[in-house]
């Protein structure tokens, strides 16, 4: 808690006394700062910032005069990616969650509480009558998701591993994968080394793959800036470190974030670090019931990291979670 007061009184302090009488800020991280989750800084009082303000947090300035806020009313169908199998033979998932930690990044085990979550999610749609269609096991296969993403949705949530191999020991750890990839430039390699795992992803990531077929199960950051996804009103990367890339001080951050926000889409509901598969799966359960009640995401936002801190008092659990505007 003393060192969110002392990010507060460094960072946010100074710019105290133009916020009179502002209800929302705009702001563009940068730097080191893009992996804080500034609704999260405490003032001297204690009082978290996203108690004070809607902190809306964009990646590029032109984007500001677009923001589009999604309302109950306006949410009329959903697409859902979840309980994945990452091998070629399907593997069937429990229909509760597992209680064996687990996390969603590159180690490719299937995540039986990414089935347990699309569930829950897809039946508070149903309960508000709101169209929603699940891709599971082997259906959920990147193909799938790129066909979908550029028809009109209101909301695509995906469940899966999110990776984003930034350090020297990641592309070492992962050479079987990078190996496979010739990037040009550093910030082409970024977006190449960030990305989401679809179902087969496992015979890429462990240099299997065949080449039969032309998807390998491996949706990278790269791959999602080429597509027109402006007709996305909002993303949900319930995966790990989706809001993670290689930062560049005047670029910004390059990596999934990026990339959506290229290709067109809405607000993007990201974590900041490896996050916990049930207590993910807790999270976004929450969500989906507070978005439907109030249709404001920031306050939704808010009221579901408040519900999973009395199960999981740990910032790490609940403080990940930061929505892109």
């Amino acid at each position: 808690e003393q060192n969110l007061k002392r990010m507060y009184n460094a960072v946010f302090l100074p710019l105290l006394s133009s916020l009179y009488g502002v209800k929302k800020i705009y702001y563009i991280p940068c730097g080191g700062l893009t992996q804080l989750n500034f609704d999260l800084l405490k003032n001297n009082n204690g009082i978290e910032l996203g108690k004070l303000y809607v902190m809306s947090r964009q990646t590029f300035p032109h984007k500001l005069v677009k923001n589009q806020p999604i309302y109950k009313k306006n949410i009329k169908n959903v697409v859902i990616f979840g309980g994945i199998t990452y091998d070629s033979s399907y593997v069937s998932h429990t229909q509760k969650p597992t209680l064996t930690p687990m996390f969603r990044n590159t180690d490719f085990n299937d995540l039986d509480n990414t089935k347990y979550e699309i569930e829950q999610i897809a039946s508070i749609f149903n309960n508000k009558k709101i169209q929603n269609h699940i891709f599971s096991g082997a259906n959920a296969t990147e193909d799938s998701f790129k066909k979908n993403s550029i028809q009109p949705i209101d909301i695509i949530h995906i469940a899966t591993h999110g990776f984003c191999l930034d350090t020297d020991a990641d592309l070492t750890k992962n050479k079987k994968y990078t190996n496979q990839t010739n990037p040009r430039t550093n910030r082409e390699a970024a977006m190449l080394f960030s990305g989401l795992a679809f179902a087969g992803a496992n015979k890429t990531w462990k240099g299997t793959f065949d080449g039969q077929g032309y998807e390998n199960g491996i949706l990278t950051a790269y791959e999602i800036s080429q597509l027109d996804l402006s007709k996305v009103k909002f993303v949900v990367l319930s995966a790990c470190e989706t809001a993670k890339g290689w930062i560049y001080d005047f670029d910004g951050v390059f990596g999934l974030q990026r990339a959506f926000k290229q290709a067109g889409a809405g607000s993007i509901l990201m974590s900041l670090w490896k996050v916990d598969d049930q207590a993910t799966a807790l999270f976004m359960e929450h969500f989906y019931k507070f978005l439907l009640q109030s249709g404001d995401r920031h306050e939704a936002l808010k009221l579901a990291q408040d519900e999973v801190k009395k199960q999981y008092p740990d910032p790490y659990y609940w403080a990940a979670w930061v929505m892109l505007d």
